[in-house]
Order: C-alpha cells, then structure tokens, then sequence
C-alpha cells in the first residue's frame, strides 16, 4: 500500500502540472477568459484544483474496487477522503462568498428573479447533458431503456435530490461517480439560506448592527441544530450551512482592506496552508471545529494569497473556468475506462496511479469542450433572459446597469 500512496502523489503532482500546462495551451488556442478585474482574489484558479482532487479521490475509490475488492466506498485514508470532502468544502465557501457579496449589494424583488434565472442557465444545462451521457452509457451497457418506473428515478437525479438505481441498474449513481449530491445543497442556499439572510439583514440593517454578524449567527444556528439533533447524516444542512458562512465572512474581511492586505500575505496563507496538512491527515472530513482552519486558508486566497503565484497562472484561470465540467464529467470518465473499457486491469496496484494523469486530461478535455459547447451559450443566453427580467421592474430601476450573476 505504502507504494500505491507514494506513486499516488507523485501521479497526483504530473497530472496536475499536465493539466495546468494543458489549460495554458488551450488559451494559447483562443479560450476564452473573462477579464481578471473585479474577480475575488485567486478564488478563480482554486476551483479548477479543487474539482481535479475531487477526480483523484474517486481515483483512488476506483482503484479498491478494482484492485483490492473493497467495493465502493469512502477510502480507508483520511487525507484520501479529504481531496472529495474537503474539496467539496471549499466548493460551499466559495458560493458562500460570492452570492453574499451580491446579496449585500443588491435585495429587490427582481435580485430574486435574476438569482434563479441566472443559477438554472449555469448550473442545469450541463447536469442534464451529463445526466443524458449517464443515461446513453448505461442504455448501452445494460440494453435496457427508459420506462415509466423510471420517471421518478430520474427526477431525483435531475433535482440532485439522490441519485437511485436508472434503467434497471442499482449503482448507476457510480456511472458519475455520485457527484450530484452538491447541487442539492447549493440550491438549498440559493433557495432558502439566502432569503432567510435577506430578512436578516433587513432586521440588522434597521437596527444599524454591523452585517458580519449575520454568518456568525448562522454558524450559531447550525451549531445548536447539530449539539441537538444528535446523531444524524453526515450531509445534513447543519453540517453545510457553516461552510456557506464561512464564505460570507471571507467577504466581510475583504470589504475591510486592512484585514485583507493583513490576510493574503504569503506568511498568513503559507502559515494556514501548513496547518491544513495535519488536518487533514486526522480528520476524515472538514465538518468540524478543524473548519476554522479550512476558513482560514480560503480567507487567505480570497485576499490575495496566490500559493507561491501556481493559482494566479492563465492555466490555473483555464481550469477555474471549467471547473463544473471537470466536477461532472470525470466520473463519467473515470467510469468508461475503469469498467467500460477496463484500463489498467493488467496493472499492479502501485503501478495503477500511472494512469492518474491521463484520467485528469481526459476529464479536462471533456470539460472544456463542455464549456464551449454547452455551458457558454447557455450562460450567455441566462443574461440576456435576466436583462429582460430586469425591464419588468419600474422605469427608474430598469434604466440601472443590471449586475448579472
């Protein structure tokens, strides 16, 4: 095993300068980036690596079906099950951050509209297209087709509500590696936490208390629901709900340029990112009091802390613009070649990371097309559906620049 984790790394650190260099070609070719003014910190260049850890940790789980008859599960490792948990956290604070920021600048009644607008054009049309991919794989696989039981089945996965047996086939949640469990959680704060901040902050504001008040007050909510509800599913929403806080504080201290000038220093970030690496060899997951230390790295980030400039590289950027992509579609991709076309079954199990690399290509390739073809057009079109949105408002607030989301 000792092996096996020392040619992990070693395939996890290739991988990534392949795709990074990869990304750079594929600006090089004309992708297109979005102008790098305005953007939080290096948030933009973290997405795409933490989509690619995810891919490794469904690497490894891959690797114990297929080598060592362990079945599907979370891997044995913690820091092995941190690169899918951990990664997924970082996910949470960054949506966290963002919205927050948009919440605070704007609360009307279209801001709503144009949120849902805007979140269904990003997020739905690539899910179903993978969902589609899902589907065609296991048609093929299994011979089977689609049949009435199947309706509520597939409303499940289509809402990210679970992700049930399909076409006859119990683990068709491992055709994509069960990644759509996230979206559900993400809707959960576009739909219910983000409103309930708007009340919020409405009671705050009229008050005249300070906003950062409002995520410490979610993080006390979720604390209590969590010390009272004992015993409960990992995924519960007192276990997310901290980590969408998390990213609204990282805004508060952005807004506040000394504490962002203090927190993005190298020494800061360095310093956090070195405690992070103990963590997450002892903890298994990042729900918990070692929270604060995941926090503190992506405050770091946020604020300007490039981990030594590999975030801040036009590659990095490449990869944090199609980091959905590779998030849905490795999977896929790891499901073709693991059981479909059964890469690597002559391989031993230290020699089967060799194959890491490849996989993590695959999957930005994949992504990247995804991006041009399918997530592009429909982002493009969802702002033109919220400009219109916004014509719907009174003539002083329509004539306004609309801020799209």
């Amino acid at each position: 095993m000792l092996t096996f984790y020392a040619s992990l790394l070693l395939a996890t650190f290739i991988g990534a300068v392949t795709v990074t260099l990869l990304g750079s070609a594929f600006a090089r070719r004309g992708f297109p980036l979005p102008n790098s003014q305005g953007r939080v910190g290096f948030v933009d260049g973290l997405r795409g690596y933490l989509a690619l850890m995810v891919c490794v940790h469904h690497f490894v789980i891959w690797s114990g079906v297929k080598k060592m008859g362990t079945g599907w599960g979370e891997p044995t490792l913690n820091v092995l099950n941190q690169l899918g948990a951990g990664a997924v956290a970082f996910f949470f604070m960054i949506t966290g951050l963002l919205f927050y920021a948009a919440l605070l600048r704007e609360r009307d009644w279209s801001f709503w509209l144009r949120l849902f607008v805007g979140r269904s054009f990003r997020i739905l049309p690539l899910q179903l297209s993978s969902i589609a991919l899902v589907l065609l794989i296991l048609t093929i696989s299994t011979g089977n087709s689609l049949r009435f039981e199947d309706a509520r089945s597939l409303w499940q996965w289509v809402t990210a509500w679970d992700q049930p047996a399909l076409l006859g086939f119990v683990s068709a949640r491992h055709v994509d590696a069960g990644v759509l469990w996230s979206l559900r959680w993400e809707w959960f704060f576009y739909l219910l936490v983000l409103p309930a901040s708007a009340t919020m902050l409405n009671i705050l504001c009229s008050r005249g208390r300070p906003t950062f008040i409002l995520p410490l007050i979610l993080i006390a909510l979720s604390l209590a629901a969590r010390l009272t509800a004992g015993p409960s599913e990992i995924f519960r929403w007192w276990h997310c709900l901290p980590l969408f806080a998390a990213g609204m504080l990282t805004h508060e201290v952005r807004v506040r340029p000394e504490l962002r000038e203090l927190l993005g220093q190298p020494v800061f970030g360095g310093t956090a990112a070195a405690m992070l690496l103990p963590v997450l060899l002892i903890t298994r997951d990042p729900y918990g009091p070692h929270m604060v230390v995941f926090t503190a790295l992506f405050v770091s980030i946020a604020s300007g802390f490039s981990l030594s400039g590999t975030l801040g590289t036009v590659g990095a950027r490449v990869l944090g613009e199609v980091s959905f992509g590779i998030y849905l579609l490795h999977g896929i991709a790891l499901w073709v070649g693991f059981q479909t076309l059964n890469v690597g079954s002559a391989l031993p199990l230290w020699a089967l990371p060799a194959l890491l690399p490849a996989y993590m290509a695959v999957a930005v390739i994949l992504a990247v097309v995804a991006h041009l073809v399918i997530e592009r057009p429909a982002i493009a079109l969802g702002r033109q559906m919220q400009a219109k949105v916004a014509t719907l408002e009174p003539l002083v607030v329509a004539r306004r620049k609309v801020p799209t989301i």
